[in-house]
């Protein structure tokens, strides 16, 4: 075993810690976190153990406090008697309040007064403060949404309290609109998913390894919700072919670099075509986009 000695792991310590104390007492889960330690070569010190030990217990106790106020229907100090919220009544006053305004306004601000306006003397620049509570794997997958990769994580989120889930600053679409377009959205023909304002059904706000922010490839995305097109029979209803389109596995003829998909001849958010088509099928013949006029017929 190594002779030198190695800081106790907090986290380590209150995993064991919690997954032994249901049963045996204080000392006995000590030494027996002790015993693991040895038994992997770890050499640690019995004291620091039993120091952290306590400080755990302490919290649980804390933590069981607070949970028990909030159950009667008590409030926590620190949400109402914040000497901050006495000016600033409208950060506290949405229906969904940001956790970390009970933690105090110190966790996120410095000293709010200590600068001029606007500046919000933030202990961490953003997105960093806002990683320091919250998970960022899920928002460095492959394919970022540009706020997310900016830092500008406060133009979807109030960082202090909405009356929207997710502490969002307007409804959905409406704070998707904010950077989007939204006469492209709102056409004569309207994808379902777009029309109701589902955004978040086909795409990650944050981050994902899909192009376009997808919750999954485009393909099963499609076949979700329209399953009977995946064999490309719909393409050539009313023709007399007998034959059947591909509607993948091949590059896209009308779009370089891009592989041909359900994209190829439906626009995903809304047309001013019949059935999500880019141009009018009846006019313009939607097949030429691929296709030589001698071919169609």
């Amino acid at each position: 075993m190594s002779n030198i000695v190695t800081h106790v792991n907090l986290e380590n310590l209150l995993i064991f810690f919690i997954s032994h104390i249901k049963a045996t007492n204080l000392k006995v889960t000590v030494l027996a976190y002790f015993a693991s330690c040895r038994a992997q070569n770890i050499c640690v010190n019995k004291g620091e153990i039993m120091k952290k030990a306590y400080f755990i217990i302490s919290m649980m106790l804390v933590t069981g406090v607070l949970m028990l106020t909030s159950s009667m229907g008590c409030k926590s100090a620190s949400a109402e008697d914040l000497p901050c919220l006495q000016c600033h009544k409208s950060k506290s006053a949405g229906a969904i309040v940001h956790p970390a305004l009970d933690m105090g306004c110190q966790l996120c601000h410095e000293a709010p007064h200590a600068e001029e306006k606007p500046s919000l003397s933030l202990t961490a620049d953003m997105p960093d403060l806002c990683f320091q509570c919250h998970d960022s794997s899920s928002m460095e997958m492959a394919s970022v949404h540009a706020p997310v990769s900016a830092g500008m994580c406060a133009s979807c989120h109030d960082p202090h309290s909405s009356n929207q889930k997710k502490l969002l600053v307007s409804t959905i679409p409406e704070v998707c609109f904010g950077c989007h377009d939204e006469g492209e959205f709102t056409k004569t023909t309207e994808h379902s998913p777009s029309a109701e304002g589902q955004c978040g059904f086909c795409h990650a706000p944050h981050s994902s390894d899909n192009a376009h922010y997808l919750n999954y490839p485009l393909e099963d995305l499609c076949m979700m919700c329209h399953p009977d097109n995946i064999s490309g029979d719909h393409v050539l209803v009313g023709l007399a072919i007998n034959d059947v389109h591909p509607v993948n596995g091949m590059p896209d003829p009308s779009r370089t670099g891009q592989d041909l998909s359900c994209v190829s001849c439906h626009t995903p958010h809304s047309s001013n075509h019949r059935k999500l088509f880019p141009q009018d099928d009846q006019q313009e013949n939607l097949c030429l986009l691929c296709h030589e006029k001698d071919y169609v017929r």
